[in-house]
């Protein structure tokens, strides 16, 4: 018998419920999402454990031998926010706003139909989010500070590659210092257009935009943030 991806999910939800039951969590709610408004995304449990919420996304998929098991793949900063999202309406319509809350990840491992391995991964945002905006800040101080080797930086933000202010009288050390120059302009280009990426994917972690493909509007690959954090789009497959 083969499951359907719809059918493999709702198996996995069952045994990560019970999973995390066996684990002290209460479950207190299951694929819940707003009925009011425009629908923004589904919660695959939601639990309690103490004074915390906790919000599941449940993963499941089929065990490959070898494979690292890893459940907050294909959980993407985009995906993140959106639960976000809908996790602040599930706190807004049960009233729990004294409540602390998270999001957790489980990943259960399925062959022939049988679990073989089940995995839990508390707080999911900040280990996600908080170490790519942690590499986006180390980078931005990176850029700025090779940018204040040979450029000063205007009021605007931009950069101005600091010419020479005192070329000598020999023709040969003025060439030396002009080409000098010329070649800290096309580093300060390139540069200024890494550091835009960068505070533009910061811009974005604030305003619940981060990870999403600015040509198709589609989530970027997690292990393609992970490489490049200020990324703007997925690597186009040729």
């Amino acid at each position: 018998m083969i499951f359907s991806r719809a059918k493999t999910g709702t198996v996995g939800e069952k045994h990560a419920a019970r999973f995390l039951k066996k684990r002290g969590y209460a479950v207190i709610d299951k694929n819940w999402y707003n009925k009011k408004g425009k629908r923004c995304g589904e919660i695959d449990l939601v639990c309690r454990t103490g004074d915390t919420i906790v919000f599941v996304e449940v993963k499941t998929r089929t065990a490959v031998p070898g494979q690292n098991i890893i459940p907050q793949e294909q959980i993407t900063p985009h995906k993140l926010q959106k639960l976000q999202r809908v996790a602040e309406l599930y706190i807004k319509e049960h009233d729990l706003w004294n409540k602390k809350w998270r999001f957790d990840a489980v990943a259960v491992y399925m062959h022939n139909h049988t679990v073989c391995d089940i995995h839990h991964i508390e707080n999911i945002e900040k280990n996600v989010l908080e170490e790519l905006k942690a590499q986006l800040v180390a980078e931005k101080t990176r850029l700025e500070e090779e940018l204040s080797r040979f450029a000063t930086k205007k009021r605007d933000g931009d950069y101005d590659t600091d010419f020479p202010a005192d070329l000598g009288s020999e023709q040969s050390e003025n060439a030396i210092e002009t080409e000098e120059y010329i070649d800290n302009r096309a580093l300060e280009q390139s540069l200024e257009a890494q550091l835009r990426d960068v505070m533009d994917a910061l811009a974005k972690i604030e305003n619940g935009t981060y990870g999403v493909d600015e040509e198709t509007g589609e989530d970027i690959d997690i292990d393609r943030l992970h490489a490049y954090p200020a990324a703007r789009g997925n690597i186009t497959k040729k």
